[in-house]
Order: C-alpha cells, then sequence, then structure tokens
C-alpha cells in the first residue's frame, strides 16, 4: 500500500503501520490543532529522514488525506530541502489532471513546519506490479509486464499534460507510481520538479549519497534524480539542457524495464553517473534474452538517445506511438519490412479479409456453377442441332427415297403400261391373225377332218 508519495527527496523511508486500514484510528501522539482543526489524524503512514506523511481525516467534505509535513524546519541546513517542499506543493497543486496527486492545502504546522495536503492514494507502486512479474518464467513475465503498457501510456499522457504546463518531473520511475485499485495510475514525488520560468531552489549537499550502492534512490545534491532513471543532461549539461526530453528518457527507461525486467543501466550510483557521463550508448531493449516486440524495442531505443535531439520532442509524442503500437497500427519509428506490412494489414483487417474471401470463394463458386451449366446447356445445345441435323439429313434421305420410290414406281408403271401395251397389240395382232386366219378355214366338215391332225 502506498500513501501520495514519498518525501520528495526523502523517500528513503519506512512504512509504519504496513496495517493500518484494519486497524482502529488512532490519533498517533498527535493534536489535530498542529495543523487545524478541521482534520484528525489517524495515524503515521511513513516517515524519513527529514519529513513524513500522515493519514488524516477532512470533517469538512469527509474523506481520508495524506498531511505531508516537513519535519525539523527550523535548522537552516534544511532551507533548501524547505524551498524544494514548497514548491512541490505548489507545482503539484497547480497540475489538474486525473494521473497527478491533486493537493488540496498548505499551510505551516504551529511548529513552524511546513505542510499540505493531498488526496490520499491507495494502491501499489508501479515498481511492485513489476517485481511481481519477475517471479514467473522470463516468457511468462515478459507477457504480464507487457500487460502494464496501458499503465505507461497514462503516465505518457498525464506527463504530456504537465510538459503542456511547461513542469518537468525529473524523477520518473516506477516507484514514484501509484496503481490504484480501480484503474487509476497516479504520478507522485514532484519534489524535483522544475516549472518553466521559474527559478529553482539550490540543492542541498550530500556528497555521500552518489557512492550508494541502490541505483534506485532519488539523488540529493549537485545531481537531481534517480541514477537509474537519469538522463545524461542531468549528470552533465555539455550533453543539453533540461527540458521536456528528460522525462522521455525516464519513461524510457521504464519502458526498457517493461520488455526486459531491470533499468538499462545497473550498478552503483557511481557507476551509472559515470556511465551516463561517457556518453556510450545505453543497451537495447532487443538485447534482453526474452524477444521483446520490435516496434516497442525500436520506441524504446529512440526514447534512450543519448542526444536529445534525437528522442521524441515530448511525453505526448511518444504516448502516441505506444497508442499506435497498442491498437494494431503502424508506430511511426519502427521501419516495417514488406512481410511485416503485410502480416501487420492482415492481422488488423482479419476479420473484413475472412469476409470478403468468403465472398469472393463465394463469386467464384458460382462463376464454376455457372460455367459448368453453360458447358452442359452448350452440350445440350449442340447435342439439339446434332440430333436436328440428323433429324434433317434422315428427312431428307427419306425424301429422297421416297422420290426415289416414286421415280422408280412410275418408271415401272411406265415399262408396265408399255408391256400391256405392247401386250395389247399384241394379243389384236393375234386376234387380228386369227380372224384373218378364221376368214381362211374350211367349213364344219373339213375342220373335223383335220382335228386328228391337229392332235397328231
Amino acid at each position: 500500500m502506498s500513501t501520495a508519495g514519498s518525501l520528495d527527496g526523502f523517500e528513503d523511508y519506512t512504512i509504519v503501520n504496513p496495517n493500518l486500514y484494519q486497524r482502529p484510528p488512532q490519533a498517533d501522539g498527535e493534536s489535530a490543532g498542529n495543523y487545524t482543526e478541521h482534520y484528525t489524524l489517524r495515524g503515521t503512514v511513513g516517515v524519513g529522514g527529514v519529513g513524513r506523511v500522515l493519514l488524516a481525516f477532512d470533517e469538512r467534505i469527509g474523506r481520508e488525506v495524506a498531511i505531508k509535513e516537513m519535519l525539523d524546519a527550523g535548522n537552516e541546513a534544511d532551507a533548501g530541502f524547505r524551498a524544494r517542499f514548497l514548491r512541490e506543493a505548489r507545482i503539484t497543486g497547480r497540475l489538474e489532471h486525473p494521473g497527478i496527486v491533486p493537493v488540496y492545502d498548505v499551510g505551516t504546522s504551529r511548529r513552524g513546519s511546513p505542510y499540505y495536503v493531498m488526496r490520499f492514494v491507495r494502491g501499489d507502486t508501479l515498481a511492485r506490479a513489476l517485481a511481481d512479474c519477475n517471479r514467473e518464467t522470463p516468457e511468462q513475465a515478459l507477457a504480464q509486464r507487457l500487460q502494464l503498457l496501458d499503465r505507461l501510456i497514462d503516465v505518457c499522457e498525464a506527463m504530456a499534460y504537465a510538459h503542456s504546463k511547461g513542469v518537468i518531473h525529473r524523477d520518473l520511475k516506477p516507484g514514484n507510481i501509484v496503481l490504484g485499485p480501480f484503474g487509476e495510475t497516479i504520478i507522485l514525488d514532484w519534489g524535483l520538479a522544475k516549472a518553466a520560468g521559474e527559478a529553482e531552489a539550490a540543492p542541498a549537499k550530500n556528497s555521500n549519497r552518489p557512492d550508494s550502492a541502490d541505483e534506485g534512490l532519488t539523488q540529493m545534491g549537485d545531481v537531481l534524480g534517480t541514477p537509474a532513471y537519469m538522463a545524461p543532461e542531468q549528470v552533465d549539461a555539455s550533453f543539453g539542457q533540461v527540458d521536456v526530453r528528460t522525462d522521455v528518457f525516464a519513461l524510457g527507461c521504464i519502458l526498457y524495464v517493461l520488455l526486459v525486467g531491470r533499468p538499462p543501466l545497473q550498478g552503483s550510483s557511481r557507476e551509472i553517473l559515470e556511465r551516463l557521463r561517457s556518453g556510450a550508448a545505453l543497451p537495447s531493449s532487443g538485447n534482453g534474452g526474452v524477444a521483446a516486440p520490435r516496434e516497442l524495442t525500436a520506441i524504446c531505443d529512440k526514447a534512450l538517445s543519448v542526444n536529445p535531439a534525437e528522442r521524441y520532442r515530448d511525453a505526448g509524442e511518444l504516448a502516441v506511438e505506444l497508442c499506435a503500437f497498442r491498437d494494431g497500427r503502424l508506430v511511426a519509428t519502427y521501419a516495417y519490412s514488406r512481410r511485416e506490412l503485410l502480416r501487420r494489414f492482415v492481422s488488423r483487417n482479419r476479420l473484413p479479409i475472412i469476409a470478403g474471401a468468403v465472398v469472393l470463394l463465394a463469386i467464384l463458386a458460382g462463376a464454376g456453377l455457372a460455367f459448368q451449366f453453360a458447358v452442359e446447356a452448350e452440350r445440350a445445345r449442340n447435342l439439339a442441332q446434332a440430333e436436328s441435323l440428323l433429324a434433317r439429313q434422315a428427312q431428307r434421305k427419306a425424301e429422297t427415297t421416297l422420290s426415289e420410290v416414286s421415280r422408280i414406281a412410275n418408271s415401272n408403271l411406265a415399262v408396265a403400261h408399255q408391256v400391256e401395251t405392247s401386250l395389247l397389240s399384241a394379243v389384236g395382232s393375234v386376234r387380228a391373225d386369227l380372224e384373218a386366219m378364221a376368214g381362211l378355214r374350211p367349213p364344219l366338215a373339213d375342220r373335223a377332218s383335220m382335228t386328228p391332225l391337229l392332235q397328231g
């Protein structure tokens, strides 16, 4: 469970009451009058070397709030801390965004310690969520970390708003990002923030911190920031001016942790700072052991450019690229091959392509059936034409045969007629001869005498 921010530069505090929300309200030995009569103290959430965070209840509104107070403010050595503390309250208070913890009130306690009242944020930090992911196998850990990409996009959009107001955070890291139980993503600890046109308080000196072996702690001294998430220009001004692209570098470091599971630079604070001063290129997130999406690797490498001019112009531009990857659109930073473009097109337009393929198959099937029907119809037509031709030929043959039969019949009739005529003529001739012979025949007695001769 996290409060609404560590104590800006004092984040190596101790959680006093880890089960605070299950315990009855307690005054923790403090008088509400130290702040204002409107607040009822319920306990201490975190304490550090020079500050603490208290849980209180705002009686006017009826809500829990966090009171962040600086201790021992009367010490002259703490003047720089006090100035930074008040700057944090002013800068955070004027950034009205759902992703930035709101400040409700600011004042000075009766002890003379500055304090401000802000929203009490429930939830775990992004650092805790990332650590939980790393308990799985490398492939499963990467898959779970990539599920936190939406949270990083939320951070980028909140920082884009802050950049539009001329505010640079300068200490972005997973430990300063709280993930609420209802989808909230809130950026804390604006103690190192730099506002445009505003004089910056001189940092307190602490020569021992750069030797710290914990690269996750905010440095206090000439170098401001957390070494593992610092840009080269925060270490050496020769790399350029600290501006919104400094936050882009830190966001790139967080993206690197999502892809690889660890910050790009590890080791003691001194080792990391020396590496940043050397100007050497940071390791690519594509060499993390488990293959991460190439588009995200390209985005991360661009954000981690040593030269600020080669990074994204601001957090908003980085958010646009991350959203493009999340939504399946083309990422401008990445150079796609033709095969990748085709694969992404198919992946993004899978349903229209499937629907188009189904329609195309239906058209082809219909065209095939139509062609088959056309072939069958043509075959039937050809067969009918052939049958018709045969029928015509048979008819013509029949007609020819009939004609020939008629011709032969007529010829035979003519011959018969001629034969009949010839026969009739012959019969007539015979008859005439017979008649002629009859005219010459002998009398009946003579004919009787001639009968035996005729019979013999």
